[in-house]
């Protein structure tokens, strides 16, 4: 995938709207290291290079990047 299609994907995954939700990686559920929260929104972003999986705190809006896609819900 070449910089131009990145860029198109990239953007196409920012419109789309997603309701937030739990999510698992690695076998567990992701929690929020700041609040504990356990929801978050999910888009996925460019960053110098593939895209990455960016998941966001709904209660504190903390950040976390993640190289493969986490798991929604129960996945």
């Amino acid at each position: 995938m070449n910089v131009l299609e990145q860029l198109a994907e990239s953007f196409r995954e920012m419109v789309k709207k997603e309701p937030p939700a739990s999510h698992f990686a690695g076998g567990k559920q992701v929690v929020c290291g700041h609040c504990g929260s356990g929801t978050f929104s999910s888009r996925r972003v460019l960053v110098r290079g593939p895209l990455s999986h960016c998941l966001v705190c709904t209660k504190c809006g903390l950040a976390m990047w993640f190289e493969t896609s986490p798991g929604r819900g129960g996945e």
